[in-house]
């Protein structure tokens, strides 16, 4: 590991053996004027990506350093490797990039280099991306950029709280912002939004814009796996948990999202007849947020899903 390197790039890999190399060439490519290292985490694939992440390695024993699990962590284990990679870092400054993505700009790490060095008060800079559907290979329609018009360009904690402002891939940060990682972290389904919240607690996020990186769009990505009850609860844990590691200090920014969330648990779990885990919820939403009773609890709506379960299940205790 080259600890002179001002920039850790960190890749994490499973079975990406047909994106791998694009990928590694991606971050190669790379001009600039520090050292970097390239950090890659690989779960136990069984493709064949190991074997190539094995010969470029071989080819760039100076530049590219492999950790390969044994056996395979998935998403969700206190040592996989995105969290190992994160808490080990050395490095002044983090970019990340998940190995089926890839960079388009070879400046773009020279680019967010240049305006954190230049702006000690922000925390995290990012780009647009441009958003690759795996059946259409839409790469180039204006309506494939994962960002729209942003309504301006600087950002803080209450402006990104309840929104995925920057894909994983465009990402750059100050090590020290973040690390080490709050020991819940590696339990978070959605990994890459509650890095960004930490780091928007810490400093503000500057929006650079060019488009820098292609984000492979398919149906094996965890957080599409997330819908309904599911996503939602996580994303109350999430709040909860960010919550508690700020010391309520920017309550009044996450309370909000936070019943709103409530709020909309309550409905699904009167179909489901959980009466009272419906009425915990609603409690815990009016105490955040009392005006949401009107705003964001659909009121009627859960009534009458309320009425049509409990009427279906006395109707078929007669029977």
């Amino acid at each position: 590991m080259n600890l002179l390197a001002k920039v850790d790039v960190l890749i994490v890999t499973y079975n990406h053996k047909n994106y791998i190399s694009q990928n590694l060439e991606s971050v190669l490519a790379q001009q600039t004027t520090f050292e970097f290292n390239i950090i890659v985490g690989d779960d136990c694939s069984v493709d064949g990506t190991i074997e190539i992440l094995k010969e470029y390695e071989k080819k760039f024993p100076n530049k590219i350093f492999v950790t390969y699990q044994p056996v395979n962590l998935g998403p969700y284990h206190r040592e996989r490797n995105i969290v190992t990679m994160l808490n080990n870092s050395k490095a002044k400054y983090i970019a990340v990039c998940d190995g089926d993505d890839y960079w388009i700009d070879p400046f773009k790490l020279q680019k967010q280099y240049d305006f954190l060095e230049a702006h000690s008060d922000f925390s995290m800079c990012f780009h647009n991306s441009l958003i690759r559907h795996e059946y259409t290979k839409t790469v180039n329609k204006e309506e494939a950029l994962f960002n729209g018009v942003l309504p301006k360009d600087t950002f803080e904690f209450k402006d990104v709280v309840d929104g995925w402002i920057a894909h994983t891939s465009s990402l750059f940060f100050v090590n020290r912002d973040l690390i080490p990682l709050p020991e819940w972290f590696w339990s978070c389904f959605t990994g890459d939004l509650v890095i960004i919240l930490l780091l928007a607690g810490k400093g503000k996020l500057k929006y650079l814009d060019f488009t820098g990186s292609v984000y492979r769009l398919n149906d094996g990505g965890v957080s599409r796996k997330y819908q309904g009850r599911f996503l939602i609860e996580g994303k109350i844990e999430v709040y909860n948990r960010l919550n508690k590691h700020f010391d309520y200090s920017l309550s009044n920014a996450i309370n909000p999202v936070l019943a709103k969330y409530y709020y909309q648990l309550i409905p699904i779990n009167f179909y489901a007849l959980k009466i009272k885990k419906g009425l915990i919820h609603l409690f815990k939403a009016i105490k955040l947020k009392p005006l949401g009773l009107f705003t964001d609890l659909p009121v009627i709506d859960s009534f009458k899903i309320f009425i049509k379960k409990v009427g279906t299940k006395l109707f078929n205790t007669k029977k």
